[in-house]
């Protein structure tokens, strides 16, 4: 399968089609890489990427890579050639892009990093700092990964794409579940079974749900009171992690509303969606939130 990579021939876009050549090399598939394209001169834009795709393929010698200039906005442009019937020439198992970059010539609400993880079919990398990713992909060092549960299916998706890592490369994996206060037993009575104790299993079963390339990782149940600082603590105590891995849709218990189905005022000084990455400076997929835990039926 194709990795797709957006770039906008910037610095930090550079490090982000670093990332996605390697990933192909590693995985055996072509690198799609894109140039999206809505206002400007179109020869100076295809010389500036034939310069990357020269670039690249003298890093990864032997790697086919297919350079596109594609013209509208680059979240749009990489949602519709990463859809399964879009035009990247085949499947796309992950979209990589840059966490920042050039401004757009219009004020967008949010970045693009934002919009493509949102609206992406594929899972999607944000890079900030490539080398942790190019370290592991050549077998160098493992991969300090974390990844936030809440029971919904897009975090069941991203369970089982942290597990596809494991079987890519050598990966420490921390399994993190915040949760919010259980209900208070009955006057006079005690829990049998802590309400911990009950997420512990539960968080278990979803991960023997998975195929690891090592032992499943034993997850964290974390009160969302102390959430503060678990990004830093790191995978298992193994230190900050190199990568945060997160659906992109929370647990609810009512089903999420169609986009404009409802739409909310923005308050001043606060993101409406936003990437949450750690020190580790690379992240995937929108910022989580601690209120994510499922709330009881009835």
């Amino acid at each position: 399968m194709a990795i797709l990579c957006g770039t906008d021939l910037s610095a930090r876009g550079a490090g982000a089609a670093g990332v996605a050549a390697a990933w192909a090399a590693r995985a055996g598939g072509p690198l799609v890489l894109v140039h999206a394209l809505e206002v400007g001169v179109a020869e100076a834009a295809r010389a500036s990427l034939d310069d990357e795709v020269i670039r690249l393929r003298d890093a990864f010698p032997g790697l086919a890579i297919d350079a596109r200039l594609e013209y509208g906005l680059p979240d749009e442009v990489l949602a519709r050639l990463s859809a399964p019937d879009g035009a990247a020439g085949g499947p796309v198992a992950l979209v990589v892009v840059a966490s920042l970059g050039r401004r757009l010539p219009r004020w967008l609400l949010g970045s693009v990093a934002e919009r493509t993880a949102q609206s992406a079919p594929v899972p999607v990398l944000v890079v900030r700092d490539p080398a942790p990713l190019r370290a592991w992909l050549a077998g160098e060092a493992p991969l300090r990964v974390l990844a936030a549960f809440d029971f919904g299916d897009a975090a069941e998706a991203a369970l089982a794409w942290v597990a596809s890592l494991t079987r890519l490369a050598n990966c420490h994996v921390d399994v993190v579940h915040l949760a919010g206060p259980g209900p208070a037993p009955a006057r006079g009575r005690r829990a049998a079974v802590t309400p911990g104790t009950r997420l512990l299993a539960d968080v278990q079963a979803s991960l023997a749900r998975h195929d690891w390339g090592a032992p499943p990782p034993e997850p964290r149940i974390v009160p969302a009171a102390r959430r503060t600082g678990v990004a830093t603590g790191g995978a298992g105590g193994r230190g900050p992690a190199d990568l945060i891995v997160l659906g992109t849709r929370r647990a609810r218990r009512r089903p999420v509303p169609a986009v404009g189905a409802r739409p909310r005022r923005p308050r001043a000084g606060r993101r409406q969606c936003g990437l949450r990455s750690g020190p580790g400076d690379t992240g995937c997929g929108p910022r989580w939130r601690p209120d994510a835990t499922p709330e009881p039926p009835g």
